[in-house]
């Protein structure tokens, strides 16, 4: 199922990125869900997790709920961006972000033949910091690996939290070019 391309208009001159991150773990997805669902745990498991709070105090998980990030990169920018939980099941997460990352992320996760959790993560996301749109014709690819190296560690950490084993983590930056660039898709 297609959901809408990412919803919000782009600032003036503002650059947009699809990024996909797959990873398999050998944690059960009720595990999994559990980890992703509890927002304000994530610096503890995650490195470039500064701090996560609840803004309205409702349950993490819940439709509905906002929380703002301050993550951190290995090229020492910066976040602060703020997700509200838009649609939750056992098999998916959706969410909006407003603030230094716009856009929409799609936390997807389904039971391996092993019983393990394949999970990946779309991130739509356009950038309205002015710097950042400045430079973004040469410096796509440092952010694209920025990226890339955060979210390794994500899917390590979640390892872990989890009691379970990475087995593999993929990254994905989609180009522009693509004709499913700056759109979500339901997988089944």
């Amino acid at each position: 199922m297609a959901l809408a391309e990412c919803r919000g208009s782009v600032p003036p001159m503002a650059s947009r990125y699809h990024f996909l991150t797959e990873m398999e773990l050998t944690s059960p997805p009720d595990s999994v869900e559990s980890a992703l669902s509890d927002y304000t745990r994530w610096p503890t498991w995650w490195r470039w997790a500064r701090q996560v709070e609840s803004l309205d105090g409702a349950n993490p998980g819940s439709l509905g709920a906002r929380h703002r990030y301050r993550v951190t990169t290995p090229f020492r920018y910066g976040f602060t961006y703020v997700t509200e939980v838009i649609e939750a099941s056992p098999s998916h997460i959706l969410v909006e972000s407003s603030g230094d990352l716009e856009g929409s992320g799609l936390f997807q996760f389904h039971r391996t033949e092993e019983q393990g959790t394949a999970l990946s993560f779309t991130w739509l996301v356009q950038t309205p910091k002015w710097w950042m749109n400045l430079v973004s014709p040469i410096a796509r690819p440092a952010f694209v690996w920025n990226h890339d190296h955060l979210m390794t560690n994500f899917a390590k950490g979640l390892a872990r939290v989890t009691g379970g084993d990475l087995i593999a983590v993929t990254n994905t930056a989609v180009p522009p070019s693509d004709p499913g660039f700056f759109s979500l898709t339901m997988t089944s």
